[in-house]
């Protein structure tokens, strides 16, 4: 089953998000910050992860610049409240899959991550 990991330090868009997911049919792990996230990340594997813009300690950016540095090979979706412009540009910079508003639109949220699925299956055959 395909794990997507959810990384919001609010508990009620985690909750949203990993229930709107899990009724799609995925396997959803969740984590309160973006360092348990990290670690999550390095040792499961994980094929998706949804990780909210501004978070204290290890936030969006932060959870991309440190899995590029680790060579985590797992794309990522930013979730932020009003994505700016430039901000949703250095997500992408930083490789971000895309960049959701919030509050989260379910639709969307499906559409990007099987998107995302559907690119990193083509990837790999």
């Amino acid at each position: 089953m395909t794990q997507i990991l959810v990384v919001d330090d609010s508990c009620y868009s985690r909750r949203v998000i990993s229930e709107t997911l899990r009724t799609a049919g995925y396997d959803v792990i969740e984590a309160a910050d973006g360092e348990r996230g990290l670690e999550i990340a390095t040792e499961q594997h994980i094929d998706c992860v949804l990780v909210d813009l501004l978070m204290p300690d290890v936030d969006g950016q932060s959870f991309l610049r440190q899995k590029n540095r680790l060579g985590l090979n797992v794309p990522v979706i930013v979730t932020a409240a009003d994505p700016e412009p430039q901000t949703r540009h250095d997500c992408e910079t930083l490789g971000a899959f895309d960049v959701l508003a919030k509050p989260i639109d379910t639709d969307a949220l499906i559409a990007s991550v099987e998107q995302c699925l559907i690119l990193i299956e083509e990837t790999f055959e």
